[in-house]
């Protein structure tokens, strides 16, 4: 007898505890995390109720939106970028490699128009070392950034199209990069010393397999095709 029947799991989440509820079998199909839960169930003893206290309920519906519909809405601004940055760390616990690369190619769009916040490497430093490209996109984003944008990282102004100036925090998050993570900060004058600046790509620009998690000589392409 299969394990996996159609009933729903509740995740309860955050402090207040909001009851999140998907459809078994969906989850189980998409997440593999769950589908190992279930699969080695052998007795029927797993619970179908788990607590996801530490986790942000909009980062959770990011989730439930994947495990629905195999995508997740555009991101058009940093200021959401820390929730797909968490969403990320997510799929990564839970062994969802699709549900990542659909996460990095939504969080490059906004650095085709707004600099990356140095912030955003830091604390990615702290607290997601491990989810090793995600710490490569914004590490390569940023090197590439102040080499291109050096107003915005020197003097704290974005130069407008009209030869205005706009005030930017990407000063200021480097300079608290620079004193506070010695470690991050050798690795950044590293790759701005060996930057290739004729031959340089934005990354927030490349479309396609870049930045994604796979299998060791796994790509985009090579996936769909043993579907």
């Amino acid at each position: 007898m299969d394990m996996i029947s159609s009933q729903n799991v509740t995740i309860l989440v955050g402090e207040e505890r909001k009851p999140v509820r998907i459809q078994k079998d969906i989850l189980t199909a998409r997440c593999a995390h769950f589908q190992g839960l279930y699969r080695n169930d052998m007795h029927g003893t797993q619970e179908d109720t788990f607590e996801w206290l530490d986790e942000d309920p909009d980062v959770v519906d990011l989730f439930v939106e994947w495990v629905h519909a195999q995508r997740i809405g555009a991101l058009e601004s940093d200021l959401n970028v820390h929730r797909y940055t968490k969403a990320y760390m997510l799929a990564d616990e839970l062994c969802m490699p699709q549900f990542q690369n659909a996460i990095m190619d939504q969080l490059r769009r906004p650095f085709r128009t707004t600099a990356v916040n140095p912030g955003h490497l830091a604390w990615l430093e702290q607290h997601a070392i491990c989810c090793l490209q995600l710490h490569a996109y914004f590490l390569d984003q940023l090197v590439y950034e102040i080499h291109h944008s050096t107003s915005c990282y020197k003097d704290g102004v974005v130069r407008m199209v009209d030869g205005t100036e706009k005030p930017t925090p990407v000063k200021a998050g480097l300079e608290v990069l620079m004193g506070k993570q010695r470690n991050l900060a050798m690795k950044l004058f590293w790759r701005v010393q060996a930057f290739d600046k004729v031959n340089s790509q934005d990354p927030s620009m490349l479309e396609g397999c870049h930045y994604h998690v796979h299998d060791e000589g796994e790509t985009c392409d090579t996936r769909s095709s043993k579907k």
